[in-house]
């Protein structure tokens, strides 16, 4: 990515199985996301040196989605979250984190 190049910073930017992720608002989904970012953010940080005080997801609609759920499920894996155009009212815990 450019700005990534451009203003120093590491940029990894996945996307959910069939441009989706499972952000916990359907229970039927068997594919485990949350333990995706459980890997891949320790793994990266180690590979990268990347500081713990400056992880950051972020990411439109579903995107915003699981932001929630980390924040919900796995909040130390990151420092901060910044979602945007995502409904909260679909992740099952996303009000209790807003409030």
């Amino acid at each position: 990515d450019k700005m990534a190049d451009t203003d120093g910073f590491v940029l990894i930017d996945p996307d959910g199985i069939d441009k989706a992720w499972n952000s916990g608002s359907d229970t039927t989904n068997p594919v485990a996301d949350v333990g995706f970012f459980r890997a891949i953010v320790p793994k990266a940080k180690a590979q990268l040196c990347i500081d713990s005080k400056r992880v950051v997801v972020s990411g439109p609609s579903n995107g915003a989605g699981i932001e929630y759920q980390l924040a919900w499920s796995a909040a130390s894996i990151t420092a901060t979250r910044g979602p945007w155009c995502g409904p909260p009212h679909f992740v099952p815990h996303a009000r209790r984190l807003l409030c």
